[in-house]
């Protein structure tokens, strides 16, 4: 059984406290419900949700969770989920996390990164720079796996895909830097 945990300064938590009921119960859910995972990057449908809390799911809902959950596609993104569980410590646990990373979609990383919500620095928030990193290696460990099997012996190190075009993971930084604003 997964256990999480709710830190009780949440309910004066500014930003908690200025939600609508139905949000914060909706942000409680997300947070404990049995999907949360390491990476904090889940698939949940609205139904789901509903069956499980008897709330009606809608984008006013979604927005006012925003930047501290993301929705895209079914999936939701928690990017502060190392603040409410440190589990992520034990290198079994690592492990996990690089696993889970793996199995989610490119769509849904590429959303959440390009997520123009989001206040935080892809260069100094850790799951977005391991989401980059995870991606990263395991692209390049793809097209190694290519090479060999096609024996051209080239590695590339042009890991994204950006609207249709190969970039390298530097490009892919300095786009979403230019794309947000950020500052390195």
């Amino acid at each position: 059984m997964k256990t999480r945990i709710v830190h009780t300064k949440v309910w004066r938590d500014e930003w908690f406290v200025n939600l609508s009921q139905e949000a914060k119960f909706l942000w409680l859910y997300l947070i404990t419900n049995d999907k949360i995972n390491i990476s904090g990057i889940y698939e949940i449908t609205d139904r789901e949700i509903k069956f499980d809390t008897g709330i009606e799911i809608t984008e006013s809902i979604k927005e006012e969770l925003k930047p501290k959950a993301l929705f895209f596609k079914n999936w939701v993104f928690i990017p502060n989920v190392d603040k409410y569980n440190k589990y992520r410590n034990a290198p079994t646990n690592q492990k996990a996390f690089e696993t889970e990373m793996s199995n989610i979609p490119d769509d849904i990383i590429e959303h959440i990164l390009s997520d123009t919500s989001m206040y935080t620095s892809i260069y100094t928030h850790p799951i977005l720079q391991e989401i980059i990193n995870n991606k990263s290696e395991i692209r390049n460990k793809e097209q190694e796996i290519l090479n060999k099997e096609s024996k051209l012996g080239e590695k590339t190190d042009l890991p994204f895909d950006w609207g249709g075009e190969k970039i390298s993971l530097e490009e892919a930084r300095k786009r979403l830097s230019d794309k947000l604003n950020w500052k390195n």
